[in-house]
């Protein structure tokens, strides 16, 4: 598995390095933006462990043994996943992982147990698994992989051994794309723009999606009837959640392509060219003011605010004559 990873090379390596010394800590903690490969990494090791025959130099799972087959279909009996149920993970979670780890492990010389977007750990939960970390059991181990780190107690964190996973490079970005997805150059080359370096984003970033949503943007910058913009944000709140992220983040590239090229001139490295002619119609203080309202509003998203009463709001400061 290490071999699909893309980029992160010296955090494999690191992380090959303590594993091939059989000195895997207690536990990680895999950090940084969403959708930049936290997650398979940490799958790859989970893979390391179980694989009774993995390659001699690189680690690398073989994928054909029975301990990969069963890691693969999540059903290796030393190896645990923990993932939100909705919104949260629940203390029952932790409880029943905590009593799946008793057990003295079966196949593998290691247990794993994963936990992902660990910030989503209820109250109750995070103390379930603080216990489970100060005491912990000989062969045990975990990795946390979090986007919001800061949302986790800090006796959480201080008890694991961070590793930080950093945004991935745009060229590789539009190469893995542009080779799965057949997309010509300049599609490649604007989605991996838009991606922000998480490969996440880029997979669900399509081009009739980003010319849907920008283009009805576009048309409501210009000049837009509150029909058309009630009209607009109802569209957009029945969006899944995931996506209406994407379109929050879509609009907030538009400013941000437009405060860049009035800092440098240069309309080379914008997602958006025609930023560059409406940047001359923007104040740069306004264009930053609406990048601070839009992430205020993508912030309260992942709450129960009433999305469309957000879109609307939104959209009636962004298109406001002042």
């Amino acid at each position: 598995m290490w071999s699909t990873i893309i980029g992160h090379g010296r955090q494999i390596d690191q992380i090959k390095k303590v594993l091939a010394q059989g000195r895997l800590p207690n536990a990680y903690l895999f950090l940084g933006p969403k959708g930049i490969g936290k997650r398979r990494v940490a799958d790859a090791v989970a893979a390391s462990i179980a694989c009774q025959q993995p390659g001699s130099r690189d680690l690398e799972a073989c994928g054909s043994c029975p301990g990969c087959r069963k890691a693969a279909s999540r059903n290796h009996p030393d190896l645990m996943v923990v993932e939100p149920e909705g919104d949260n993970i629940k203390i029952g979670q932790i409880r029943q992982l905590q009593a799946d780890l008793k057990f003295h492990t079966m196949e593998s010389k290691d247990k794993l147990a994963i936990i992902d977007e660990a910030h989503c750990m209820t109250e109750s939960a995070a103390n379930s698994l603080l216990k489970i970390l100060e005491e912990p059991t000989p062969h045990t181990h975990f990795i946390l992989v979090s986007s919001l780190p800061h949302r986790l107690p800090a006796t959480i964190r201080s008890r694991c051994q961070a590793i930080f996973f950093s945004p991935l490079p745009e060229k590789e970005i539009e190469r893995f794309i542009s080779a799965q997805n057949d997309l010509p150059p300049t599609q490649a080359s604007r989605i991996a723009r838009l991606a922000g370096g998480s490969l996440g984003t880029a997979l669900m970033l399509e081009p009739e999606f980003i010319d849907e949503v920008m283009g009805r943007f576009m048309a409501l910058a210009e000049g837009a009837s509150s029909s058309d913009i009630i009209e607009a944000a109802q569209e957009w709140a029945r969006e899944e959640p995931a996506r209406m992220i994407l379109i929050f983040d879509l609009i907030a590239s538009w400013y941000r392509d437009m405060l860049y090229y009035q800092t440098t001139g240069n309309a080379d490295g914008l997602a958006h060219p025609e930023a560059a002619e409406a940047a001359s119609r923007i104040h740069p203080s306004r264009a930053m003011h609406h990048l601070v309202e839009i992430a205020k509003v993508r912030a309260a998203a992942d709450g129960n605010a009433n999305k469309q009463l957000m879109f609307e709001h939104l959209l009636f400061t962004l298109t406001a004559q002042r």
